[in-house]
């Protein structure tokens, strides 16, 4: 039972592969699967397509597809709420290229929740590698075959097969297969794919050990008054209050504005090698400011988004 389930297959054509050919093309695959797995692999194409398909606009309130098990309902929605924290707002009522910013974020932090929640779903289903294949048009008479063998969470091994004529196209697709499954092919990264989250209990515990902050940048043309008199940075906590301390080093005679309550949103990073990355957020209305650091740089990271809000916020003669 187990050997029936344990290779899953993604495959997709692409814009110009006529359907029937692929079709060929994808029983063609998955007999030979079969036949050597001794039992028929688990098609998942439409599952990771719906997971990896990036969209123009995201909608983090969405429910989890129906396809998710209910195991996986609560990962889903602590993923979903992250990223809305990460992104912010994306309305027209943000100024354009606030607008752009924050959807940007939100495409790739949508996809990082989808790529967590396709490895989450290949462990719930035991399934202990992937086949993937993707016939591509290249708008000539021949076809390219990408094709890669996930196996899960040890090896990723890439084969491309070219000028590849429609008669060819079974053959050689199953071909690939064969070599992917003997081990030929080259060897790619796995990719770590965390669950989007907020917070960095690491940064906010060396939030006291900071120093006094370097005075914040005050451009020229931010005339006296023009700033708040104080930040007020949510949620309390250590790190908020290292932003508003080292807010209180622009001159006094610049902020003498009502106070104005910022919100913060730290979270780590998703992409390989970000495990030690603090991404923040600080939204002081109408600004939305952006910065990363390594944790153990963190009093550089506030230094950074004060400098952006002081700029932000300051108004000229």
């Amino acid at each position: 039972m187990i050997a029936q389930v344990a290779t899953a297959l993604v495959f997709f054509a692409g814009e110009g592969v006529d359907p029937s050919t692929a079709q060929i093309v994808a029983t063609a695959v998955k007999e030979q699967l079969a036949r050597l797995d001794g039992g028929a692999p688990v098609d998942l194409s439409t599952e990771h397509r719906t997971l990896l398909t990036p969209r123009l606009f995201e909608d983090f309130t969405a429910p989890a597809p129906k396809f998710l098990p209910p195991e996986l309902a609560a990962s889903w929605k602590s993923g979903s709420q992250a990223c809305a924290q990460q992104a912010g707002p994306t309305g027209p009522e943000l100024p354009p290229q606030v607008r752009a910013d924050a959807a940007a974020w939100a495409r790739s932090c949508r996809e990082a929740l989808g790529l967590a929640l396709w490895d989450l779903l290949l462990k719930h289903r035991q399934l202990t590698r992937v086949v993937r294949l993707e016939l591509r048009d290249p708008r000539s008479d021949t076809f390219t075959i990408h094709a890669a063998l996930d196996e899960v969470g040890t090896r990723r091994l890439l084969l491309r097969r070219e000028h590849v004529s429609v008669d060819n196209m079974p053959g050689a697709a199953v071909k690939a297969v064969e070599e992917l499954l003997s081990g030929r092919g080259t060897e790619a990264p796995v990719r770590r794919s965390p669950l989007p989250a907020v917070g960095f209990p690491a940064l906010e515990e060396t939030a006291m050990a900071f120093g006094p902050p370097r005075p914040a940048f005050v451009p020229e043309q931010c005339r006296a008054g023009s700033l708040p008199g104080r930040l007020e940075v949510f949620p309390l906590g250590k790190l908020t209050r290292a932003f508003e301390v080292a807010y209180k080093t622009v001159p006094a005679e610049k902020r003498t504005g009502k106070p104005l309550r910022c919100d913060l949103v730290v979270y780590p990073g998703t992409e390989p090698g970000q495990e030690q990355v603090a991404f923040a957020r600080l939204a002081c209305p109408p600004a939305q400011l952006r910065a990363s650091e390594p944790v153990k740089d963190g009093a550089r990271l506030v230094a950074r988004l004060v400098d952006q809000a002081v700029a932000a916020l300051c108004s000229g003669p």
